[in-house]
């Protein structure tokens, strides 16, 4: 279910995709316009290296080209250690990033997994197996195509090594990326990041219906064999990854309120009695 290939808020950012660097690819075409009907678009990368003029401020990897001026394009900023996310839809342009350590100057960056899901249209980003963070994006791949899928084309840049799937598990192809199966891959740690979008958790599905997650109530009691010791160590393992991505999505509501509160004209000083001496 994938096709492989070998290998903005300015417009002229990553809008001119359709550059020296960038080709279009015809497998990928094909994939994606497949991929835009169904719940789940994954865009994996394997192997970035750097590229290999860095005059521009973002490497380009992948960009999704529309009818109508509508794009979505995904990029490296290596000076500031970011994936970057450019929507374009119908000319306006908005830009959004999530900080990645992984990504540096001059370090190839062993794979990059970004998952949309398209009801949502939340986007979760993976580098060298761990999680970055998620980001609501303005509108899905698939509602970007507003029913043109046949008019989509994909374009990459040339020496990088691109796939898109859908409706695949990310943990399965994480492992096919060469995560591993077990160690790190049980410990994605979700970063810090710059991202300041609102979004809820990915793996507790309740907190999207406005409910809490759920909670581990099963007293732990003393193993007496070994088959029982590792399934409670399974079970608890997966109640501390659930309580990760729930600490991450309070950080980032934490942040979101942050940023309300900071670009509330009303808010600042001197408004209120500018306003009320009218």
């Amino acid at each position: 279910m994938k096709a492989s290939a070998g290998g903005a808020v300015v417009l002229t950012t990553l809008v001119a995709v359709v550059s020296s660097a960038a080709i279009y690819d015809k497998g990928l075409t094909s994939s994606a316009r497949v991929g835009l009907a169904e719940d789940t678009l994954v865009l994996s990368f394997q192997g970035v290296t750097p590229a290999r003029r860095s005059g521009a401020p973002h490497h380009l990897l992948l960009s999704l080209a529309f009818p109508g001026h509508t794009r979505l394009a995904l990029a490296l900023d290596r000076a500031h250690a970011q994936v970057v996310l450019e929507s374009v839809i119908n000319g306006e342009t908005v830009t959004q990033k999530v900080r990645a350590p992984p990504v540096k100057p001059r370090v190839v960056v062993r794979s990059l997994v970004v998952e949309i899901n398209q009801g949502s249209a939340l986007a979760t980003i993976y580098v060298n197996c761990r999680l970055m963070g998620s980001i609501h994006l303005p509108k899905a791949p698939r509602d970007m195509a507003a029913q043109h899928d046949d008019d989509l084309r994909v374009y990459r840049e040339r020496n990088v090594e691109a796939s898109v799937d859908w409706n695949i598990s990310v943990m399965e192809l994480l492992e096919k990326l060469g995560c591993p199966a077990d160690g790190d891959t049980n410990e994605f740690m979700a970063q810090a990041n710059e991202v300041y979008t609102y979004r809820r958790a990915v793996r507790c599905q309740n907190l999207q219906y406005g409910e809490p997650c759920p909670t581990f109530t099963q007293p732990i009691t003393p193993p007496d064999r070994g088959n029982k010791l590792v399934k409670t160590l399974a079970e608890l393992i997966e109640t501390i990854k659930d309580l990760q991505i729930e600490i991450q999505t309070q950080r980032e509501e934490t942040a979101l309120l942050r940023d309300a509160l900071l670009n509330c004209e009303a808010c600042k000083p001197g408004r209120l009695g500018s306003h009320s001496g009218r």
